[in-house]
Order: structure tokens, then C-alpha cells, then sequence
């Protein structure tokens, strides 16, 4: 079946964030939670939230993983600094943070943000995040 380019950053997407509700569950049911790393990824979701919200599509996007910042410039052949800001986030503290070794999820307002913690800290892998009916999440960026 050949698939265009939106139906296929929509199937990685919920596979992806298929693949993080797994690791959430399995973490929690293991005994992980907040943990260690959990504030400095809490510090990054608010960071990436709070440039949206103020309109730094730079400083937001120097905060996307690079596959994240590919698929917002991507699916639009616009620069990611000019796209990002599209994106509609209120808050800019995270209420919840879990963390399951280099991966971690973050809710910010109403959204989930979901990030992979790499040498030089905490990048988002997604965001805009919501939890949909037919499956875990649907993910306006990355995913």
C-alpha cells in the first residue's frame, strides 16, 4: 500500500508514541516514575513550551531532536523556526514528568511532550501530543 507523506508521519507518529505508552506502562508496573532526570526533562518540555508560546521559533526548534525538527520542516518545506510557532501551547510549567531511562514524557497544559535525553541534555522527539480514541497519541510534531 503506498501511503503519502502526511499518512506516514501519522503512522510513525502513533507508532512511536505506541512504543513510549508501552515504556510508561511497563515502567510504572517496574516501579519507575519521576526518578532521576525527571526535573531537568520537566525544565526542557517548559523551555520548548514557553518559546512556542512566545513566539521563538529558533529557540524552540534548537530544542527538537533532529528527526522532531525534520518533520516539522518537512512536511511543510518551510523553516522549522517559521512552522513551530503554529503550534498552540498555554502553559509553560510541566505537571508531570515520568522517566524511563533516556526517554521521558512531560504534560504541559493539556498536551504531552515527549523527549530522549541525549550528551548535552533533554530534547523533544514530540510534542502537541493528545491521546486519541483509536490509539495512544496523536503527535503535531515528531511522533
Amino acid at each position: 500500500m503506498i501511503h503519502s507523506r502526511d499518512e506516514r508521519l501519522a503512522i510513525r507518529s502513533r507508532t512511536f508514541a505506541l512504543a513510549l505508552s508501552v515504556l510508561a506502562i511497563s515502567g510504572g508496573l517496574a516501579g519507575c516514575g519521576p526518578g532521576p532526570g525527571a526535573s531537568a526533562a520537566g525544565d526542557a518540555a517548559a523551555r520548548f513550551a514557553a518559546a512556542v508560546a512566545d513566539g521563538d521559533g529558533a529557540t524552540a526548534c534548537g530544542l527538537l531532536t533532529a528527526r522532531a525538527s525534520n518533520s516539522v520542516a518537512g512536511a511543510t518545506d518551510e523553516k522549522c523556526e517559521d512552522v513551530i510557532v503554529a503550534l498552540t501551547e498555554s502553559a509553560d510549567k510541566a505537571t508531570q514528568v515520568a522517566v524511563w531511562g533516556d526517554a521521558a514524557q512531560a504534560t504541559v497544559g493539556e498536551d504531552s511532550i515527549f523527549l530522549l535525553h541525549y550528551r548535552d541534555g533533554w530534547l523533544i522527539d514530540a510534542a502537541g501530543c493528545a491521546r486519541t480514541s483509536d490509539g495512544p497519541y496523536d503527535c503535531k510534531v515528531g511522533g
